[in-house]
């Protein structure tokens, strides 16, 4: 097993994140090459049980996309014994892009035991959350069997002008099939919602099979 370190600031793409540290993020390979999803990572160098976790101003203008996060690398099948909580954690970090509007650029982001974007403090402004399929899998239809991700996004600590979604062409998110809420807000204002399809599959229209959010 080896890794790569990329040091701050950053643009980390197709490729899947093992865990993030303070001051770079760090790339793992298996012995066939092959990057390692994120998942199960009840330890990510901070303390904190997160797929990737931003935190500190110093720590900004980060792009994140083309990841799988909380499920294994076909970005459909469960992960057992999985206690990774968020999927990507921004706290105190502003002007992070955590996705895109292509499929390429697109992050899955589900089966977390806690949100699967969770954004908080007041330093944490404007950050843009876009094109994403957050609760489902990766071709955007199913629930995954077995998940537990209580809500898609949350915002909350003071955190404003955080755009979530957009007015572009496929800049919406995906926020279905989580077990709660879609998105979920306190202690904030500010914050654009645009675009995004919560509830039903990518197509807008189609019913979500045990979807309980």
């Amino acid at each position: 097993m080896w890794c790569d370190t990329i040091w701050y600031d950053m643009m980390i793409w197709y490729d899947m994140i093992w865990y993030d540290v303070m001051w770079c993020d760090t790339i793992w390979h298996d012995e066939n090459d092959a990057p390692i999803p994120i998942t199960r990572a009840s330890d990510n160098g901070v303390g904190l049980a997160t797929g990737i976790f931003t935190n500190s101003g110093s720590a900004s203008g980060n792009s994140f996309y083309g990841n799988i996060i909380g499920v294994q690398a076909d970005g459909i099948s469960v992960v057992n014994s999985n206690n990774q909580c968020y999927g990507i954690q921004i706290s105190g970090s502003p002007n992070n892009i955590i996705g895109g509007n292509t499929s390429g650029h697109r992050n899955v982001i589900s089966s977390n035991t806690g949100a699967g974007i969770g954004i908080s403090s007041v330093s944490s402004t404007g950050n843009l959350v876009k094109g994403n399929y957050i609760g489902l899998t990766l071709n955007g239809d199913i629930k995954i069997s077995g998940g537990s991700q209580p809500q898609g996004v949350l915002i909350w600590n003071a955190a404003g002008s955080n755009i979530i979604g957009g007015s572009a062409t496929n800049e919406g998110n995906v926020i279905s099939g989580n077990t709660i809420n879609g998105i979920y807000t306190y202690s904030v204002n500010g914050n654009t919602y645009q675009g995004n399809i919560i509830g039903p599959q990518a197509d807008g229209v189609s019913f979500v099979a045990s979807n309980t959010q």
